[in-house]
């Protein structure tokens, strides 16, 4: 899939698939790679088909209790720093119509306020307007049980919260697809 500005997008699967994905997280992704995922894409540089704009990851959610409830989780969106605008939503649209192709009738995603991106600097705070822009909905803070004192060896969001000093919940996105099975929304 193809657009003016921006480059196609590729799913990425296969031998070395893992450890490329993890390697793009690592260096672009503040809370780094991942252990496994169903669905992984990236967005490939217009001008140059070895190097690319960004990746979007999609897994089995870090909440069990929206696991059970046929939601499957955006779990990383990762941009180069020189992405072309609209990148982000643009990977969002394509896994939205991969969900509505997969019978995935649920998508969740979550913005991180307390994380900066690459410059680190204030106003420059996750609040989620790449998943408002892509035609999520915003569905209010997550619940805060990061709070509690949680082990180094745990996984998942609490130990990734607790490793990374966040303490506040997250403000959460949701994306349903239309009762026909098409993408629900925008872009």
């Amino acid at each position: 899939m193809t657009n003016g500005t921006l480059g196609d997008i590729v799913p990425v699967s296969g031998r070395g698939s893992r450890e490329w994905v993890n390697g793009w997280l690592r260096r672009y992704h503040y809370l780094g790679a991942l252990p496994g995922w169903r669905y992984a894409a990236a967005l490939r540089k217009p001008e140059n088909d070895l190097l690319w704009d960004g990746v979007v990851v999609v897994g089995t959610p870090a909440s069990w209790v929206l696991a059970s409830r046929d939601f499957l989780e955006v779990r990383r969106l990762a941009l180069h720093p020189g992405a072309p605008k609209n990148a982000g939503s643009y990977l969002l649209g394509h896994v939205k119509r991969w969900a509505a192709r997969n019978g995935v009738p649920r998508l969740v995603s979550y913005a991180d306020p307390a994380a900066r991106g690459p410059t680190n600097c204030p106003g420059n705070e996750h609040r989620g307007m790449v998943y408002l822009a892509a035609g999520f909905r915003s569905d209010g803070p997550s619940s805060d049980h990061s709070r509690e004192k949680i082990s180094g060896s745990r996984a998942g969001r609490r130990g990734a919260a607790y490793l990374t000093g966040h303490l506040g919940p997250k403000l959460r996105f949701v994306w349903e697809a239309a009762p026909n099975g098409q993408d629900g929304g925008a872009p």
